[in-house]
């Protein structure tokens, strides 16, 4: 996996999830890359690693989403 994300930039960070009970990857995962392209291409792109097929989703931090969150309450607020 690692080697295949590099084309699209520098991997910073990459957690496969496994299963407590079977030990096996469970199919899901994350990835923290530092990208080399534009973003569109690597979200437009079908990506085939070794046969399988994976979907790439960008994921914000808690962190950002409160603060995203934060901000559109403070454009829709109403004084009376």
């Amino acid at each position: 996996m690692e080697t295949y994300f590099a084309s699209f930039g520098e991997v910073l960070e990459l957690a496969l999830i496994m299963n407590p009970k079977t030990n096996r990857h469970n199919g899901r995962g994350y990835i923290i890359l530092s990208p080399t392209v534009n973003q569109n291409k690597i979200f437009g792109t079908k990506h085939i690693v070794r046969g399988v097929r994976i979907d790439v989703y960008e994921c914000g931090s808690s962190d950002e989403e409160e603060e995203k969150k934060k901000e559109e309450e403070e454009e829709h607020i109403s004084v009376r």
